[in-house]
């Protein structure tokens, strides 16, 4: 037997609700959507160069580190969404007996 950390804990998903599986699988798909663009937004930066990305600014090299910073955070808080309600639909999954409504607060 293999050796780890187990652990039981709570998750709040704030200003999520849920209808059903499918509902939850579509929220969890949308995203993944968004990560994407956030990705896709971030090699864009590394791409271009910071006069191309911010040509009005006068200090573009500022204002794409403040762009990508937030970015960043905004993908971090994504992610972690995604992995919570994927945790949820495996408990789902595992306990088909639940009703995702009766979960929703």
């Amino acid at each position: 037997m293999g050796y780890g950390t187990q652990f039981k804990s709570n998750i709040y998903l704030s200003r999520k609700y849920f209808n059903s599986i499918s509902d939850l699988e579509c929220q969890i798909e949308d995203v993944k959507e968004s990560i994407e663009y956030i990705k896709q937004g971030i090699m864009m930066y590394a791409a271009a160069s910071p006069d191309q990305c911010f040509p009005q600014s006068e200090e573009p090299i500022g204002s794409l580190q403040v762009e990508i910073r937030e970015s960043l955070n905004l993908l971090s808080e994504y992610i972690t969404e995604l992995s919570d309600m994927e945790r949820l639909r495996a408990y789902l999954k595992e306990n088909p007996d639940i009703d995702v409504k009766k979960l929703n607060s």
